[in-house]
Order: structure tokens, then C-alpha cells, then sequence
């Protein structure tokens, strides 16, 4: 189950509640609920006032077998 989702840090999940075999085609999904819609948040946006990004080295990658 996903408790909270966020672009930049991810998804947090309550894995307790996980479902075995709930990607099967024979599993019983009438226990489940609807999702719901909610509203979104009121937000504005702001210009950062920051320093942009900037490469500071490049890396070559290298074949490593074993």
C-alpha cells in the first residue's frame, strides 16, 4: 500500500499490508476499495534564487568483466 508519493523523494509503502499473489489473474480483488480523488494542493510557484547547476567532471565508463 503507497502512504505517501513525492516526485523527488519517492514513495513510501506500508508493505504489511501487501497482498500476497495480488498480481495474479485469479486473485479476489472485491475486498479492495475504490481509489478516491482528492483535491490539489494550492500552491504557488517562486523563481529559485539560486545558483543554476553545473557539471563539474565527466566520468568514461569502462567494461568490467568478470
Amino acid at each position: 500500500m503507497i502512504l505517501e508519493n513525492n516526485l523527488f523523494l519517492g514513495e513510501l509503502h506500508d508493505l504489511r499490508k501487501k497482498q500476497d499473489g495480488w498480481m495474479l489473474s485469479k486473485f479476489d480483488d472485491n475486498t479492495l476499495k475504490f481509489a478516491r480523488q482528492v483535491l490539489a494542493l494550492e500552491t504557488s510557484f517562486y523563481r529559485q534564487n539560486c545558483p543554476v547547476d553545473k557539471r563539474i567532471r565527466s566520468v568514461t565508463p569502462k567494461l568490467v568483466q568478470h
